[in-house]
Protein backbone atom coordinates (compact mmCIF):
# COMPACT_ATOMS: atom_id res chain seq x y z
CA UNK A 1 0.00 0.00 0.00
CA UNK A 2 1.19 3.48 -0.95
CA UNK A 3 -0.96 5.14 2.21
CA UNK A 4 -2.98 2.84 4.80
CA UNK A 5 -6.47 3.12 3.93
CA UNK A 6 -7.62 3.68 7.53
CA UNK A 7 -5.27 6.11 9.30
CA UNK A 8 -3.87 7.47 5.93
CA UNK A 9 -0.52 6.75 7.10
CA UNK A 10 1.93 6.78 4.31
CA UNK A 11 4.18 3.64 3.97
CA UNK A 12 8.13 3.89 3.16
CA UNK A 13 8.00 2.61 -0.39
CA UNK A 14 11.56 3.48 -1.59
CA UNK A 15 12.84 2.37 1.84
CA UNK A 16 11.72 -1.16 1.07
CA UNK A 17 12.33 -0.92 -2.61
CA UNK A 18 15.76 -0.51 -1.34
CA UNK A 19 15.44 -4.13 0.36
CA UNK A 20 14.26 -6.25 -2.02
CA UNK A 21 16.35 -8.00 -4.31
CA UNK A 22 15.91 -7.30 -8.33
CA UNK A 23 14.08 -10.18 -8.73
CA UNK A 24 11.24 -9.43 -7.17
CA UNK A 25 8.43 -7.65 -8.64
CA UNK A 26 7.32 -4.48 -6.44
CA UNK A 27 3.67 -4.12 -6.89
CA UNK A 28 1.90 -0.91 -5.22
CA UNK A 29 -1.29 -0.71 -4.49
CA UNK A 30 -1.70 3.37 -4.91
CA UNK A 31 -5.52 3.29 -4.86
CA UNK A 32 -5.79 5.55 -1.46
CA UNK A 33 -2.79 7.77 -2.52
CA UNK A 34 -4.24 8.44 -6.29
CA UNK A 35 -4.85 12.05 -6.30
CA UNK A 36 -2.66 12.90 -2.92
CA UNK A 37 0.41 11.78 -3.20
CA UNK A 38 3.11 12.18 -6.61
CA UNK A 39 2.70 8.46 -8.33
CA UNK A 40 5.80 8.37 -10.07
CA UNK A 41 7.61 8.79 -6.91
CA UNK A 42 6.61 5.72 -5.61
CA UNK A 43 9.38 3.33 -7.43
CA UNK A 44 6.88 0.92 -8.22
CA UNK A 45 7.83 -2.19 -11.02
CA UNK A 46 3.53 -1.78 -11.22
CA UNK A 47 0.62 -0.02 -9.60
CA UNK A 48 -2.51 0.01 -9.65
CA UNK A 49 -5.05 3.01 -9.06
CA UNK A 50 -8.85 3.03 -8.94
CA UNK A 51 -11.46 5.80 -10.55
CA UNK A 52 -13.50 6.03 -7.35
CA UNK A 53 -10.75 7.64 -5.19
CA UNK A 54 -10.06 10.50 -8.27
CA UNK A 55 -13.41 11.87 -8.30
CA UNK A 56 -14.55 9.36 -10.79
CA UNK A 57 -17.57 6.99 -11.13
CA UNK A 58 -17.12 3.31 -9.46
CA UNK A 59 -15.82 0.90 -12.22
CA UNK A 60 -13.02 1.10 -13.60
CA UNK A 61 -9.10 0.94 -12.21
CA UNK A 62 -5.83 0.96 -13.94
CA UNK A 63 -2.77 -1.63 -14.16
CA UNK A 64 0.35 0.89 -15.02
CA UNK A 65 3.66 -1.10 -15.39
CA UNK A 66 7.50 0.73 -15.90
CA UNK A 67 8.55 0.43 -19.47
CA UNK A 68 9.59 -2.98 -20.26
CA UNK A 69 7.93 -4.64 -17.36
CA UNK A 70 6.45 -8.40 -19.21
CA UNK A 71 2.72 -10.05 -18.28
CA UNK A 72 1.89 -12.91 -18.46
CA UNK A 73 -2.21 -13.34 -19.03
CA UNK A 74 -3.72 -15.43 -17.06
CA UNK A 75 -7.26 -15.42 -19.06
CA UNK A 76 -6.91 -15.37 -23.06
CA UNK A 77 -9.32 -12.88 -24.69
CA UNK A 78 -9.89 -11.15 -28.18
CA UNK A 79 -7.83 -8.61 -29.59
CA UNK A 80 -9.17 -5.71 -27.98
CA UNK A 81 -7.79 -6.36 -24.83
CA UNK A 82 -4.45 -7.24 -26.47
CA UNK A 83 -4.82 -10.70 -25.61
CA UNK A 84 -3.96 -9.94 -21.77
CA UNK A 85 -7.51 -10.74 -20.60
CA UNK A 86 -11.07 -11.87 -21.63
CA UNK A 87 -13.91 -9.30 -21.23
CA UNK A 88 -15.60 -6.13 -22.89
CA UNK A 89 -14.50 -2.83 -21.76
CA UNK A 90 -16.77 -0.55 -19.97
CA UNK A 91 -15.70 2.18 -21.98
CA UNK A 92 -17.44 5.06 -20.09
CA UNK A 93 -15.98 4.17 -17.00
CA UNK A 94 -12.30 4.05 -18.43
CA UNK A 95 -12.87 7.01 -20.09
CA UNK A 96 -13.90 9.19 -17.05
CA UNK A 97 -10.90 7.34 -15.34
CA UNK A 98 -8.47 9.07 -18.17
CA UNK A 99 -10.16 12.20 -17.38
CA UNK A 100 -9.50 12.32 -13.79
CA UNK A 101 -6.06 11.35 -14.36
CA UNK A 102 -5.64 14.09 -16.53
CA UNK A 103 -6.71 16.45 -13.69
CA UNK A 104 -4.92 14.81 -11.19
CA UNK A 105 -1.28 15.76 -13.72
CA UNK A 106 -2.71 19.19 -14.18
CA UNK A 107 -3.21 19.53 -9.98
CA UNK A 108 -6.89 20.37 -10.82
CA UNK A 109 -8.71 17.47 -8.69
CA UNK A 110 -8.19 18.79 -4.92
CA UNK A 111 -5.42 21.27 -3.44
CA UNK A 112 -3.17 18.88 -1.20
CA UNK A 113 -1.69 21.60 0.54
CA UNK A 114 -5.80 23.35 1.61
CA UNK A 115 -6.50 20.05 2.61
CA UNK A 116 -3.72 19.41 4.75
CA UNK A 117 -4.20 22.80 6.84
CA UNK A 118 -7.85 22.18 6.79
CA UNK A 119 -7.00 18.53 8.56
CA UNK A 120 -4.68 20.24 11.10
CA UNK A 121 -7.02 22.80 12.20
CA UNK A 122 -9.75 20.39 12.62
CA UNK A 123 -7.62 18.01 14.90
CA UNK A 124 -6.33 20.77 16.49
CA UNK A 125 -9.91 22.09 16.99
CA UNK A 126 -11.29 18.63 17.97
CA UNK A 127 -8.17 17.78 20.45
CA UNK A 128 -9.04 21.16 22.18
CA UNK A 129 -12.93 20.20 21.97
CA UNK A 130 -12.72 17.22 22.91
CA UNK A 131 -9.25 16.11 25.11
CA UNK A 132 -10.18 12.96 26.00
CA UNK A 133 -9.54 11.35 22.11
CA UNK A 134 -6.31 10.34 20.54
CA UNK A 135 -5.73 10.37 17.17
CA UNK A 136 -3.30 8.05 15.10
CA UNK A 137 -0.85 8.36 13.83
CA UNK A 138 -0.85 11.91 14.15
CA UNK A 139 2.97 12.26 14.15
CA UNK A 140 3.54 10.65 11.12
CA UNK A 141 3.00 11.30 7.09
CA UNK A 142 -0.26 11.11 6.54
CA UNK A 143 -2.72 11.10 3.28
CA UNK A 144 -4.33 15.19 3.72
CA UNK A 145 -8.08 13.76 3.90
CA UNK A 146 -7.94 11.46 6.61
CA UNK A 147 -8.35 11.34 10.31
CA UNK A 148 -8.92 8.21 12.61
CA UNK A 149 -9.55 8.58 16.35
CA UNK A 150 -10.13 6.65 19.60
CA UNK A 151 -12.87 7.91 21.50
CA UNK A 152 -12.52 6.22 25.20
CA UNK A 153 -15.79 4.66 26.61
CA UNK A 154 -17.37 4.86 23.49
CA UNK A 155 -17.60 1.87 20.80
CA UNK A 156 -17.64 2.75 16.85
CA UNK A 157 -21.57 1.26 16.28
CA UNK A 158 -22.61 3.54 18.78
CA UNK A 159 -20.42 6.77 18.09
CA UNK A 160 -21.97 6.07 14.26
CA UNK A 161 -25.83 5.96 14.97
CA UNK A 162 -25.40 9.08 16.65
CA UNK A 163 -23.85 11.12 14.67
CA UNK A 164 -25.42 10.13 11.89
CA UNK A 165 -28.76 11.41 13.83
CA UNK A 166 -26.98 14.53 13.13
CA UNK A 167 -26.38 14.14 10.01
CA UNK A 168 -22.52 12.77 9.88
CA UNK A 169 -21.31 10.32 7.98
CA UNK A 170 -18.53 8.55 9.12
CA UNK A 171 -17.14 4.84 9.38
CA UNK A 172 -15.06 2.18 12.03
CA UNK A 173 -12.61 1.31 8.97
CA UNK A 174 -12.15 0.94 5.50
CA UNK A 175 -14.90 -0.46 3.03
CA UNK A 176 -12.65 -3.32 2.86
CA UNK A 177 -13.21 -4.53 6.34
CA UNK A 178 -17.04 -3.10 6.72
CA UNK A 179 -18.33 -7.18 7.39
CA UNK A 180 -15.79 -7.65 10.06
CA UNK A 181 -16.75 -8.06 13.64
CA UNK A 182 -13.19 -7.75 14.76
CA UNK A 183 -10.99 -4.72 16.17
CA UNK A 184 -9.19 -3.04 12.93
CA UNK A 185 -5.94 -5.23 12.61
CA UNK A 186 -4.54 -1.66 11.56
CA UNK A 187 -4.41 -0.18 15.00
CA UNK A 188 -3.87 -3.78 16.51
CA UNK A 189 -0.44 -3.45 14.72
CA UNK A 190 -0.07 0.36 15.79
CA UNK A 191 -0.17 -0.52 19.79
CA UNK A 192 -4.06 0.17 20.25
CA UNK A 193 -5.69 -2.19 22.82
CA UNK A 194 -8.55 -3.80 21.32
CA UNK A 195 -10.69 -2.05 23.30
CA UNK A 196 -9.73 1.37 21.89
CA UNK A 197 -9.28 -0.23 18.35
CA UNK A 198 -13.47 -0.97 18.93
CA UNK A 199 -13.69 2.79 19.69
CA UNK A 200 -12.28 4.00 16.57
CA UNK A 201 -13.65 6.60 14.07
CA UNK A 202 -12.29 7.12 10.75
CA UNK A 203 -13.55 11.08 9.48
CA UNK A 204 -12.78 11.61 5.79
CA UNK A 205 -13.66 15.05 3.78
CA UNK A 206 -12.44 16.31 0.78
CA UNK A 207 -12.37 19.70 -1.52
CA UNK A 208 -16.30 19.85 -1.09
CA UNK A 209 -15.84 20.31 2.83
CA UNK A 210 -15.97 23.63 4.15
CA UNK A 211 -14.72 24.71 7.71
CA UNK A 212 -18.19 25.08 9.08
CA UNK A 213 -19.20 21.54 8.61
CA UNK A 214 -15.78 20.38 10.20
CA UNK A 215 -16.62 22.86 12.92
CA UNK A 216 -20.60 21.73 13.38
CA UNK A 217 -18.82 17.84 13.78
CA UNK A 218 -16.29 19.22 16.66
CA UNK A 219 -19.53 20.98 18.58
CA UNK A 220 -21.91 17.95 17.95
CA UNK A 221 -18.87 15.20 19.13
CA UNK A 222 -17.83 17.27 22.31
CA UNK A 223 -21.95 17.70 22.81
CA UNK A 224 -22.66 14.06 22.42
CA UNK A 225 -19.59 13.27 24.57
CA UNK A 226 -20.37 15.45 27.06
CA UNK A 227 -24.01 14.33 27.27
Amino acid sequence: MAANNEVGTIQALKEIKVLLPETVTFLVDAVQGAARLDLEDLCADAMVVSSHKMRAPKGAAALMTRPGFALKALLYGGSQERGRRAGTEDTAAISTLGRAARLVRLGKLCDREQLKAQRDRFESDLLAACPSIKINGKTAPRLPQTTNIIVPGWTSEKLITVLDLHGFHVSSGSACTSGSLLPSHVLLAMGRSEDEARSALRISFGPETSAKDLENFTKTLSKVLNK
